[in-house]
């Protein structure tokens, strides 16, 4: 009885061995061929230009987007005050009034106004960033990834 457990033992390793190194061998094959595929594809000027634009315009706004939901987060967690001076601060003046005004007349202001205004501003100020972000990142992702791109090619 103790033979046949020996036997079917080194059967089944054996038997197991085998298939590891199939799978071995058809792991090595198919990461060969795909690097032939994409050297072979990102040879051509035009679908490694394409190729950057996508991971360019892609890069960017998953950056701008990120980028935004934090400065969203943050100036929502600000008073109306610190919110109107990184306004300030972004644009270099407001649209309406300068922070004086908020400040000689902040008595008057509701919390509900507020309220509101602060939201307002923040999601105006991420909305702006966000934009800005994306318009600002991407001829420069594009130069990276036409660099790593020319790089590993």
């Amino acid at each position: 009885m103790t033979r046949d457990l020996k036997a079917e033992l080194i059967t089944s390793q054996s038997l197991l061995q085998k298939s590891v190194d199939a799978c071995r061998r058809f792991a090595a094959s198919y990461i060969g061929d795909m690097e032939q595929i994409w050297s072979i594809v990102l040879k051509h000027t035009l679908i490694r230009y394409y190729l950057s634009i996508y991971l360019s315009i892609y890069l960017s706004i998953y950056l701008s987007i990120s980028l935004s939901l934090a400065s969203l987060s943050l100036s929502l967690s600000l008073s109306l005050d610190q919110i109107i001076h990184l306004y300030y601060f972004t644009f270099g003046s407001l649209t309406l009034h300068q922070p004086q005004f908020y400040h000689q007349y902040s008595l008057y202001i509701d919390d509900g106004e507020r309220d509101y205004l602060s939201i307002y501003l923040s999601i105006y100020l991420s909305i702006y960033l966000s934009i800005y972000l994306s318009v600002c990142l991407t001829p420069l992702n594009r130069l990276l990834i036409g660099m790593y791109l020319h790089q590993h090619i």
